[in-house]
């Protein structure tokens, strides 16, 4: 009877499964506002990013690539999801204790840098019968290709997060620009007032022309009272 590598103890519970950065609705109107010109990301008109929200970014940015990483540190934890699997599904016959070795090892170079959250649901999917893999253990490409699928949408964040991150924030203007540009509306404001000599003239000056044409209105008016009353 082939010994499988056996765990000292149960495996441990289930490593947090990572979730969407995106599900918060600033990061994700950032992501739909998104798109490429000459190679680089940019945002649409209208659309901009803080240096608060680009610490945010960066923030999330390295959490989720640790998250979806692979580390030596997970690699007891990967051995005992293995071992779990294997013990559940029929082996070979006639596997000696090396080809188990082996066996083990051909898994491990398949899946050793993906991270031990996601070995762990393929490896829990296939105990559970949720896949095509009923009868037997899949091979190290099949359960190495089911981990990538659980990572995939993570990896696609993580891209997009990357994109987001290369864009430039908006800078907060400077104490000289606010002074500069509250000095520019004090001109602007100055040059639509009237000035004092518009004024005076509006008031006094009308020209004999105008004059003229004031005075024929006001008889023809008059004119017109006259007969009205007749």
């Amino acid at each position: 009877m082939t010994n499988l590598p056996q765990p000292a103890t149960a495996p441990p519970a289930d490593p947090a499964v990572p979730t969407t950065p995106f599900s918060e609705p600033w990061l994700e109107r950032l992501r739909r506002a998104m798109g490429w010109a000459s190679g680089k990301p940019i945002l649409m008109s209208g659309f901009s990013i803080s240096r608060e929200q680009a610490k945010a970014i960066e923030h999330r940015r390295l959490t989720l690539r640790k998250a979806i990483t692979g580390t030596h540190r997970e690699r007891s934890r990967l051995i005992a999801e293995l071992a779990a699997m294997l013990a559940g599904m029929p082996a070979p016959a006639g596997l000696s204790d090396l080809a188990a070795d082996l066996r083990i090892h051909a898994y491990m170079v398949a899946i050793g840098d993906q991270p031990a959250w996601a070995v762990s649901q393929a490896c829990r999917a296939i105990i559970r019968g949720e896949t095509e893999h009923k009868r037997y253990a899949p091979t190290p490409p099949q359960l190495a290709a089911m981990v990538r699928d659980i990572v995939r949408p993570l990896r696609r964040d993580l891209e997009d997060l990357d994109a987001l991150a290369r864009i430039e924030p908006n800078a907060p203007p400077s104490p000289g620009e606010v002074a500069r540009v509250a000095s520019g509306f004090d001109d602007l404001r100055r040059e639509l007032q009237p000035s004092k000599n518009e004024a005076t003239v509006e008031a006094v000056g009308e020209g004999p022309f105008a004059r003229a044409l004031r005075d024929m209105a006001a008889a023809q008016a008059a004119a017109e009272t006259v007969d009205g009353n007749a």
